[in-house]
């Protein structure tokens, strides 16, 4: 396999999973509406905040209104952390490598992508924005069965997965960082809706069943941080994550550094115990988790795309 037709499909599975899990994201806040008390709105920024796009949203819009943060990250095709730049740039990865994948890959990111651009706009209201996320994660999921279910386990397989994973592992750490912060700053002024806040938190990284199934009703915090981070059978945790990477990369050459890297990774996170950390030093943990990830992608970049073959 040409290692751009690699890179390809691994930034298809990049895309295809920061659909939905923005997706999921915006859909998860959008629920904090019915939970506030009334005359209260979320802080819509928060979402901006998740992705770092701070800058990015100050190049379109004065005000971190409702209107205009779901804009950025629904509509905007120039901006990365949007869904329409995800499923358009998935779209083009899959187009160049469709020979690669199964029959109907093509046809599906097509029509997901035709739904995307009949839709947009009217997303934008409350009533249809809930109808539009729900239906791109399905879509999405639908996308995943069919590569699980008819992509033989080679190459295109592992990059995708590769891709998949690095992608969701990062965005669960991104979400955890900004939304534990963001509640412990309320605590005090909305004391009684922190419960449906920390649900809330764990509906974003869809952990709320797995949660509960595993730890029972209760939601805290650092409940919540261990089984977010540490649970080896939730297939969003982080730890998850990190060992799908080294399942699939594995079956690839020259994995020996990256393989000794994703494993630092995870003894990092092994020895992390939630109620001994504090919000500041938790906030350090979570970025240097983030910038082994940074990492983790470089490493593989220069380990599999860099030459002309696999």
């Amino acid at each position: 396999m040409l290692s751009r037709v690699a890179e390809r499909l691994y930034w298809a599975g990049r895309y295809l999973e920061r659909a939905e899990n923005t997706a999921r994201l915006v859909s998860s806040h959008n629920r904090l509406i019915l939970d506030i008390p009334v005359g209260s709105e979320p802080d819509w920024f928060t979402l901006v905040e998740v992705f770092n796009a701070e800058k990015q949203f100050a190049q379109f819009f004065k005000r971190p209104t409702e209107m205009n943060v779901h804009k950025l990250l629904l509509l905007k095709t120039s901006a990365p952390c949007s869904i329409a730049f995800s499923l358009r740039s998935a779209k083009e990865d899959i187009r160049v490598t469709r020979t690669a994948l199964p029959d109907g890959a093509w046809e599906h990111i097509n029509e997901m992508c035709i739904y995307m651009d009949e839709s947009l706009k009217a997303s934008l209201s409350r009533r249809n924005r809930t109808i539009f996320l729900k239906n791109i994660i399905q879509k999405c999921q639908l996308f995943n069965g069919l590569l699980d279910s008819s992509l033989t386990r080679g190459l295109a397989f592992n990059f995708i997965k590769l891709g998949q994973y690095i992608e969701r592992a990062d965005m669960v750490t991104r979400i955890l960082n900004v939304g534990v912060r963001d509640i412990v700053k309320q605590e005090e002024s909305f004391s009684h809706i922190k419960p449906s806040r920390w649900n809330t938190l764990l509906e974003a990284v869809s952990a709320k069943s797995a949660y509960r199934q595993s730890m029972g009703a209760m939601v805290d915090r650092d409940s919540i941080l261990e089984f977010v981070f540490k649970s080896e059978t939730f297939p969003r945790s982080v730890i998850f994550c990190l060992y799908a990477l080294n399942e699939r990369a594995s079956q690839l050459p020259r994995t020996e550094e990256f393989l000794t890297h994703v494993n630092s990774i995870i003894r990092k996170i092994k020895r992390f115990s939630a109620g001994k950390v504090e919000q500041e030093n938790l906030e350090r943990f979570v970025q240097n988790v983030q910038v082994g990830l940074i990492d983790t992608h470089i490493l593989l970049s220069r380990t599999w795309f860099d030459s002309e073959a696999m």
